[in-house]
């Protein structure tokens, strides 16, 4: 979906007040703002399925300029300057976009047209009169985390959560941390197992779920409430859910790295298939994971077909290395895998200078599809970001081990 600017009837009339020498009309516009809330968002005669949305900010004699930036409106950087309204105190940059969307985004101030995002993010502010925000937890274990804090919109035809949302009434697993040596190393991983209501360890098996980026599954896209209200709802069968950690090295880690897939199929599964009561099958047996574990757990499964049966890839990262994975698929025989993928409708050009999220996503469903492989392909109205992770999290589960 890309990225278009448009002109707010609102901000048109204002700029006529304003031109007219109505200056008290600023002030009224701005105590509506304030009671309102931004960003202002107003309908189009005619049009059911979008929205103008326009973010605004109050500025003073120290702002050169405003930067908008998140999964909406994007990172190119230079589309998305606001524009100062004559010689006012009102910043603005209005867009169309989809009425049933939900983003995430953040301003930068006096941005200084070189993409260097440490300097956007040191620069970073909320948007001072949007009520709205959400905030991600920092994971004290990991050198580098942050508590990340970002302005929220969700708009009025956006889908209600309804998988990632606690339930009180419902019965509920567990969460158990374990420390597991790397292969061949003494070097210790979090991993977290998620064990279903009433689980003890017998001779019934269990489907098995193992993800990546495991301290963000559980606690930005709320992976155990997933799990409990599938399972509750009987949507899936009782199921085991292995996270892995992947604080450290995640970029090495999750870009088709053997020395991972290996420490997975010989460490970490064997583990396990020792301690829980889990199906071998590959057909009950599920890789996943989001971004760089997106496209790590399609390759984890090319690399093991024999142990991971069913692929949960969102959002993945398959334009890494020219497209290296999708090649390899291409140049594969078929191996006995079931795939379920998804993108965001603002991954098809939110950078200046990456590839493009959703053209890589498109090509691998397109050769998986020429394989003869059974895919399952969903687009969800949001970005590249936690928002909608969770909510599809539970589609891909549904989709590969959901009771028919």
């Amino acid at each position: 979906m890309r990225v278009l600017q448009y002109t707010s009837p609102t901000i048109n009339t204002l700029a006529e007040q304003v031109s007219a020498g109505n200056t008290n009309s600023i002030d009224l516009f701005w105590q509506d703002a304030q009671r309102c809330g931004t960003p202002l968002i107003e309908e189009i005669e005619g049009d059911n399925g979008n929205v103008l949305i326009t973010f605004l900010y109050k500025g003073d004699s120290n702002i050169k300029n405003i930067l908008i930036y998140g999964a909406f409106p994007g990172f190119r950087y230079a589309e998305n300057i606001m524009d100062s309204l004559l010689d006012t105190n009102i910043w603005y940059k209005t867009y169309i976009v989809r009425n049933n969307v939900k983003f995430k985004y953040n301003l930068s101030l006096n941005y200084e047209f070189d993409n260097d995002y440490k300097k956007i993010k040191a620069k970073s502010v909320l948007d001072p009169l949007n009520p709205n925000k959400i905030v991600f937890a920092k994971d004290d274990e990991d050198p580098d985390g942050a508590e990340m804090i970002n302005s929220l919109v969700v708009l009025y035809k956006s889908k209600k959560d309804i998988w990632t949302s606690s339930r009180n009434e419902i019965n509920k697993g567990q969460i158990e941390l374990h420390r597991l040596p790397n292969l061949n190393s003494d070097i210790n991983r979090r991993i977290w197992v998620y064990t279903p209501f009433n689980y003890t360890k017998s001779i019934e098996k269990f489907n098995l779920v193992v993800l990546t980026d495991g301290f963000d599954y559980l606690n930005y896209l709320s992976a155990k409430n997933v799990l409990d209200n599938l399972i509750d709802e009987k949507v899936i069968l009782p199921t085991v859910c292995v996270l892995i950690d992947n604080s450290i090295n995640r970029f090495e880690e999750l870009t088709c790295n053997a020395d991972f897939s290996n420490f997975i199929a010989q460490k970490l599964v064997p583990w396990i298939w020792d301690n829980y009561s889990v199906s071998k099958e590959a057909s009950k047996t599920i890789i996943g994971g989001v971004s760089l574990g997106g496209l790590s757990s399609a390759y984890v499964a090319f690399k093991n077909p024999s142990i991971f049966g069913n692929v949960l890839s969102q959002s993945a990262s398959f334009w890494w290395n020219s497209e290296w994975l999708t090649n390899e698929f291409k140049k594969s025989n078929k191996l006995p895998l079931k795939f379920y993928l998804n993108v965001g409708i603002f991954e098809d050009k939110p950078y200046d200078d990456e590839p493009v999220m959703k053209d890589a996503i498109d090509n691998m469903y397109k050769v998986l599809l020429e394989k003869g492989y059974n895919v399952k392909y969903e687009s969800f109205q949001s970005g590249h970001d936690y928002l909608s992770w969770g909510e599809t999290l539970a589609n891909g589960l549904i989709e590969l081990i959901g009771k028919m």
